[in-house]
């Protein structure tokens, strides 16, 4: 999988995994620059596709259908945040 560039030093140190939990309140140290990476608290927006397709999953019988469902709300929430979502360094 590919890396995400650091804004601060723009290498390619931040892995897919790691991308994936940086929060407001928990960056992501870039191992070049020991920049802290963060993201705005407008990402959590992202959520919402996977949040309607949980709750939908809920009401469904099937097995198959309700792991489906979530199965695609978090392919949704993944593609959605390493889409749309900038990292930004954390100001001090």
């Amino acid at each position: 999988m590919k890396n995400f560039q650091c804004p601060n030093c723009h290498q390619p140190t931040i892995s897919f995994w790691r991308r994936q939990m940086i929060a407001p309140t928990a960056p992501a140290e870039c191992p070049n620059c020991k920049a802290e990476v963060v993201v705005t608290w407008s990402s959590y927006w992202t959520l919402i596709p996977f949040a309607v397709l949980w709750i939908i999953s809920e009401f469904v019988e099937s097995s198959a259908l309700y792991w489906s469902l979530n199965a695609v709300g978090l392919v949704s929430w993944l593609w959605l945040t390493n889409q749309f979502v900038p990292l930004i360094v954390k100001q001090p």
